[in-house]
């Protein structure tokens, strides 16, 4: 893993436009401040492109145990120059430390919040480019470190620990199911999520500001819908986008068009009933269901983001990342 630097992905620079349906993650979703994912043979490793970036950890069970990360130091010169990096779990100060070898360190963050969603926050002091320490010719991408694992225990029924996210293809660039939901639904090719709150979450990164639209698939299946309707409210980072009244069953698709300047969209689904089908039909299924999200389509602007304006991002936000950092350690030790 020493030598990722040196394997430039050309992806992790250009992207062409997409217009696609994502798959969703339930555990992990990588938030701002990363560069895509990039693989030699069986390993995957994801670059730290901005001086602080985020991952996202749904925790609406309130299971999960400890979270690990494998953070991976490529940076040659880290002998006489260490990098030095911390990590915040809900704004919180958890752990820093330096590197002045390459290679691989694990960090266990057992201190979990009693939150729905947790925000991890990962800062380092430098950035540096292959193309300056004799790495890959051509190569002016700005790196810190790379995340090359995520691992998410968790207490299931009966007390059980479990473990997931070790692969980090489950984990999504593109859209993060939060609180509210119930877990995945299959009828090949078909697949769905009920939601099984009030209210239910959804994020959409836009890290780079090239997010277009969202649109969702939504299916009502509440069979009393025609005389009683189902009313669904969209909020987008806190402000209500559509108000609709639901009489019909089968799918509806609502596009999201009017993106907020952020670099996480929140995307809140707001029911005014919850229904069992066990009331409607003779089985046994007495979950409380909302409604379901078929699909999630997210449309994209085609983006050229070069070395020149990344240099000029990761500037912008250096001194006051560094401040925080500093003050944190202080305040809290």
């Amino acid at each position: 893993m020493n030598d990722i630097a040196g394997k430039k992905n050309e992806d992790a620079i250009q992207m062409e436009n997409n217009k696609l349906v994502t798959s969703v993650s339930d555990d992990v979703f990588i938030g701002s401040g990363w560069s895509q994912n990039e693989r030699d043979s069986s390993e995957l490793w994801k670059w730290m492109s901005h001086p602080v970036s985020y991952i996202y950890v749904n925790n609406q069970w309130r299971n999960v145990r400890n979270i690990t990360l494998e953070l991976s130091n490529s940076y040659p010169r880290s002998g006489n120059d260490p990098i030095s990096f911390c990590v915040f779990l809900n704004k919180e100060y958890i752990f820093d430390a330096e590197m002045h070898d390459t290679g691989a360190q694990r960090i266990e963050l057992g201190k979990i919040p009693a939150s729905n969603l947790i925000e991890i926050e990962v800062y380092v002091d430098k950035l540096w480019r292959p193309s300056d320490c004799g790495g890959a010719d051509g190569d002016h991408r700005l790196l810190g470190l790379a995340l090359t694992n995520i691992t998410v225990s968790r207490t299931r029924e009966g007390g059980v620990i479990s473990e997931g996210c070790k692969d980090m293809t489950v984990i999504s660039d593109d859209v993060f199911i939060g609180a509210g939901w119930l877990g995945n639904e299959r009828n090949f090719p078909d697949l769905w999520k009920w939601s099984c709150s009030p209210t239910s979450c959804i994020y959409v990164n836009n890290q780079y500001k090239d997010l277009q639209s969202v649109a969702l698939g939504l299916i009502n299946s509440y069979p009393g819908s025609a005389a009683d309707p189902v009313s669904c409210s969209v909020a987008v980072n806190k402000r209500i986008s559509y108000n609709l009244e639901i009489k019909d069953t089968g799918m509806q698709r609502i596009e999201i068009d009017k993106i907020p300047d952020a670099e996480l969209i929140e995307i809140e689904l707001l029911v005014n009933k919850l229904w069992r089908p066990c009331d409607y039909e003779n089985s046994g299924d007495s979950r409380l269901l909302g409604l379901a999200v078929r699909n999630i389509e997210v449309s994209r602007k085609s983006r050229n983001i070069s070395p020149v304006s990344e240099n000029e991002r990761a500037l912008k936000y250096f001194n006051a990342i560094l401040k925080y950092s500093l003050k944190s350690r202080i305040m809290l030790r």
